[in-house]
């Protein structure tokens, strides 16, 4: 392998630096040394060589990412000694896959290929523009859109597969638009004429396949059609355009000056076709990474058969350029062998494999002696373990000066996690695949923008938007977050309201006129004085401002055009982002649009406003799911100081770089390597009738990746048992390692090294011993204990002591939830107000029959439904229950009230009870009270949910109907027109709706009166115990007894001391 390939009379110059050799070093000190174009320089002329600045300026130098440009340009300054220098030019060769990029979040710009290559400018027919990211997925979005109109119901659903939808929404639409374009841009790659689909499907196919074919002439018709309309081709058709005209321009001009393409893998066609040209020019050069030049014959015509192999790509570009193996020469030599035999055994084509048992043989030389020096493997047991042992790693090798360290994954979760671990230290380390603008603080701002400006003034978006550290609206940052404070407490807290300005405006007006009278006693709102009042309504006006300024009143049409509704979402964005030093939209871009986050905004933004006339018309509601979706596929990467010595990388990102220390991590099945998805547009025999590659070479791909840094001198293997609950297989590529070493030797002793890293990990957060936190235990004095509490409230002392404490001592009330829909308690609350007017509007001597009384009982029930917030759904529900619980009720009611003699409903009553430490008053409301003919007292309580059973009630945990009865005996209800009576029965009335509708559960029947003083003789006791102030009010006393409902739970921290029986915490 001294001399140099020839195929067809051109001398052919490929050569391959081995895995595990630090690819870019060894490629600088050759280009320095001179050894790259022709035989191998004697020493004299490498010192000439390397004594002269000027022996690589005329030089080109193309490599597949602007990443590996840069870092070659510090390796040959570092390989010449720090000598002064002129560099060749060095220039990214585009050679990557576009569906591979827009995935990783590296896609280049349009014309980033044409810069790269300046010398086709001069060319007359330099190839038109590309287009533009978003007009392409927009534009595509609206012809899929077209399509599923036009698409009958009785049609078979092409897309009926989990990787296609047929389009539901816009959103979805543009989902689908990113898949066609990569369908696309594989076809343009492979040079397939897209008309080519309509021979693939035959009449006689399945009606699927046709439907199928009739939207991928999308791809055919429509599409070629809009870009010839403006002008514009597929950036992939221009890539390979580019890389065509260099090609030609380098075959006719043959330059004598050295031209070296370096670490491509020639997966494009076009960029394979550039490279053969390359190593037949006069001082050209093709260098290969990785190539593997030691297996024999019958393994390597099986990796040409083999899309999954890691050496399947060099195999084809070889094929194609008419080189044969044993022509590529070695450019060094592999620092660790073994490691790389390792590799190549465990990769071998399946076919191939009865051939392990040589490799493994020990009779013969073994060729793997070695290769598990410097290798660690971390088997984690979560993902988040295997993080913390990662940023371990990173952090521990910095501890040798000049030492590098870098993780490299495709589990972008995995890298984010790893990048917090290491702020335990406050190291700085950006994922280079970046974050997407939708998860940006500017990117969430503007989905939070479009979601009020299409959806209204929903509560949570609405605070969501108010809150966000961009939001401004004219006011300074404390007044603004104040004001969101006191719009939250006193509006947007408790039942739904409209989403729209008047009724913000009435509920704020209400809110407040309910609280200067004194009739609202919620503790929250009854604390805001008139100050805060006039800061929340000068916010609500601000809000108003903002919108009228961005055009809002004519957004309420049933469809508009995209780029309109980009244009006001952008002024409304501006609007609500500036503050009381920007004001308005003029100044505002200044926050908003501020870092690489803003700026990729301003950008859509731009674009947006670039768009061509007549596009898409979309429906407002769908525009904030539209937005995402576009944002979500825009890579963000932060501009700021980070270690230098410390990467996170995705795949493409760290191809051909090298440092001290490699991390490969997660490592299982369907993360490295990805799952391999099928075509949601094509079977596999449709995609080899057309010649598109199989999905298999995804997996050859990233099976390189990881073959090139196994090999590499030091390097960590990570993967995690578990990822979010759920078990994880490890990556076939683990399992085949442990193929080739059955005995364990190579991965335990790896294992066992990893082992050591968890242990640190596991305890760097570990307590010697955990004590929980003991539980409250408040004693407050006897002048802050209540004296007053309800009926119901004595149930709450019953089960949780606590919540009296912080409800009566502390005065805390929980607050109500946001954007509160119909609750099951609104439903109690509606059946009781409907009963109520039921019974006190019942004709005084009866009269009504049972049809009568349930017609009138409805009739009550449909006006008080209609008070209900905004739920069609679930009024819909409850009325059909309703309906049924009422004709129940009214029937049983006919049936018994010629024994009533009067009724009283929600009557309030209350008793003093003498105390140590003074008297306490009990009080307590009825749902209703039945004053019989006999003189008796009925007492009835109803219940839409659970009814408590007799022995609850009797045992005192669930007192209020036996206190009521013992109130309404001492003559507590006098004062609503209830004497001091005998109570004769108590009674709960069950209303479910369900089956049966209704059903009446008896207390005590015969014994109310003694159950009522039974219980009031309890509470006696209790109150008396609690007049000691060393009683404490305990959280949850009786856990088994604890309320469902628990307000406090929190503030009392139960989970830190509650145990159960068996030690584990509740």
């Amino acid at each position: 392998m001294d001399k140099p390939a020839t195929a067809g009379g051109d001398t052919a110059r490929v050569w391959t630096i081995a895995p595990g050799d630090a690819f870019l070093p060894r490629l600088a000190r050759a280009l320095i040394d001179g050894a790259l174009i022709g035989e191998k320089p004697s020493a004299a002329d490498q010192a000439a060589r390397s004594a002269s600045p000027f022996a690589l300026a005329e030089a080109t130098v193309l490599l597949p990412t602007r990443r590996a440009c840069r870092a070659l340009g510090d390796a040959l300054v570092e390989a010449n000694g720090g000598a002064p220098l002129l560099l060749p030019a060095i220039r990214a060769l585009g050679d990557v896959d576009l569906a591979e990029l827009a995935l990783q979040g590296g896609a280049p710009g349009d014309d980033e290929l044409a810069a790269d290559f300046p010398d086709q400018r001069a060319f007359a027919d330099l190839p038109p523009p590309a287009i533009g990211a978003l007009e392409r997925v927009v534009t595509l979005g609206r012809l899929i859109e077209a399509w599923g109109e036009k698409v009958s119901p009785a049609e078979p659903d092409p897309t009926r597969d989990a990787a296609m939808r047929k389009p539901g929404s816009a959103a979805m639409a543009v989902r689908l638009a990113g898949d066609l374009a990569h369908f696309m841009d594989s076809l343009e790659t492979e040079g397939i004429d897209p008309a080519r689909l309509a021979e693939i499907v035959p009449e006689g196919f399945s009606r699927h396949w046709q439907v199928t074919l009739d939207f991928l002439q999308i791809v055919s018709g429509a599409w070629p059609e809009h870009l010839g309309q403006r002008g514009l081709i597929s950036p992939a058709a221009r890539r390979d355009l580019l890389l065509a005209m260099e090609t030609r321009r380098l075959a006719r001009l043959r330059p004598a000056a050295p031209v070296i393409a370096a670490g491509s893998t020639g997966s494009i066609p076009a960029t394979a076709d550039l490279l053969g040209t390359i190593a037949r020019l006069p001082a050209g050069a093709v260098v290969l990474p990785g190539l593997d030049l030691d297996s024999d014959e019958g393994d390597w015509s099986g990796i040409l058969a083999a899309p999954s192999h890691p050496q399947h790509g060099m195999a084809l570009l070889l094929a194609r350029i008419g080189v044969s193996r044993d022509q590529v020469r070695a450019l060094g030599a592999a620092p660790r062998a073994s490691r790389a035999a390792l590799a190549r055994e465990a990769m071998r084509p399946a076919p191939r494999t009865d051939s392990w048992h040589l490799a493994l043989d020990g009779s013969t030389p073994h060729r793997l002696a070695g290769a598990g020096q410097g290798l660690t493997l971390i088997a984690a047991r979560t993902i988040e373990e295997e993080a913390l042992a990662i940023a371990l790693a990173m952090r521990e090798c910095i501890e040798t000066a000049g030492q590098s360290a870098a993780l490299i994954t495709p589990d972008r979760a995995l890298a984010r996690r790893v990048a917090a671990e290491l702020g335990r230290w406050n190291l700085t380390v950006d994922d280079s695949a970046g974050i997407s603008l939708a998860a940006t603080p500017p990117g969430l701002f503007a989905r939070l923008v479009a979601e009020i400006m299409c959806e209204g003034l929903r509560p949570v978006p609405l605070l969501a938007l108010l809150k966000h550290p961009l939001a401004g609206l004219g006011m300074a940052p404390a007044e603004l977050r104040r004001a969101a404070r006191i719009l939250e407490i006193a509006v947007l807290r408790g039942p739904r309201l409209a989403p729209d300005l008047a009724a913000l405006r009435t509920r704020l007006a209400g809110a407040r006129a309910n609280s200067e009278s004194g009739a609202d006693r919620d503790p929250a709102r009854a604390r805001l004085g008139a100050a805060d009042w006039e800061l929340a309504g000068a916010l609500v006006e601000r809000l108003a401002a903002a919108l009228a300024a961005s055009g809002m009143a004519g957004i309420e049409q049933s469809r508009a055009p995209l780029a309109e509704l980009f244009a006001r979402h952008r002024a409304l964005c501006e609007n609500f982002a500036g503050n009381e030093r920007t004001g308005g939209s003029a100044l505002s871009g200044e926050r908003l649009y501020a870092g690489p986050a803003g700026a990729a905004l301003r950008a859509m933004f731009d674009a947006a406003a670039a768009q061509p006339d007549g596009g898409w018309r979309v429906a407002p509601g769908a525009y904030p799911a539209l937005f995402t979706t576009l944002i979500s596929g825009q890579p963000v990467r932060p501009q700021g100081p980070a270690h230098p010595r410390l990467h996170i990388l995705g795949l493409l990102e760290a191809r051909l770089l090298s440092f001290d220390r490699i991390i490969l991590a997660g490592l299982n099945e369907n993360i490295w390597p990805g799952e391999t998805a099928g075509d949601p547009w094509l079977s596999r025999p449709m995609r080899d009738a057309l010649g598109l590659p199989p999905p298999e070479r995804r997996i050859g791909l990233a099976a390189h990746d990881f073959a090139q840094g196994f090999a590499a001198p030091e390097v960590i293997l990570t993967r995690a048992d578990r990822r979010d609950g759920d078990p994880c297989g490890e990556s076939r590529w683990l399992l085949r390692l442990r193929a080739v070493d059955p005995a364990g030797g190579i991965l335990d002793q790896a294992q066992a090294r990893g082992d050591k890293w968890l242990a640190v990990a596991r305890a760097l957060d570990a307590t010697a011993e955990w004590a929980p936190a003991p539980a409250p235990r408040p004693r407050p004095p006897l002048a802050l204990r209540p004296r007053r509490l309800s009926v119901t409230e004595i149930e709450t002392w019953n089960r949780d002591p606590y919540a009296i404490y912080a409800r009566h001592v502390l005065k805390l009330a929980p607050l109500e939830a946001l954007d509160q829909g119909p609750s099951a308690a609104d439903r109690g609350t509606i059946i009781h107000a409907a009963l109520q007017r039921f019974i006190d509007q019942a004709p005084r001597h009866g009269g009504e029959t049972g049809e009568q009384a349930a017609r009138r009982l409805m009739a009550i029930g449909a006006g008080l439904f209609e008070t209900l917030p905004d739920a069609p759904e679930i009024k819909a529900f409850w009325w059909r229950r309703f309906v049924r619980a009422a004709r129940w009720f009214a029937e049983t009611h006919a049936a018994g009230s010629a024994l009533i003699a009067a009724s009283f409903t929600e009557r309030r009553g209350e008793i003093a009870i003498p105390a140590p430490a003074g008297t306490f008053t009990l009080s307590g409301r009825a749902d209703r009270i039945d004053l019989m003919g006999d003189g008796t007292l009925e007492i009835i309580d109803y219940k839409t949910g659970t009814t408590p059973s007799p022995s609850q009630v009797e045992s005192g945990l669930i007192p209020q109907l036996s206190l009521e009865a013992a109130i309404a005996e001492a003559g507590g209800f006098a004062p609503d027109g209830i004497g001091a009576c005998p109570v004769a029965r108590l009674a709960y009335i069950s209303l479910s709706g369900a089956e049966p509708p209704g059903k009446i559960a008896d207390i005590a029947t015969g014994g109310a009166s003694a159950l009522g003083a039974e219980a009031l003789a309890g509470l006696t006791r209790k109150i008396a115990a609690f007049d000691n102030e060393a009683v404490p009010y305990l959280s949850r006393p009786h856990p088994m007894f604890a309320s469902r409902y628990a307000d406090y739970d929190h503030l009392a921290r139960v989970k830190e001391w509650a145990r159960d029986a068996a030690g584990e915490s509740q």
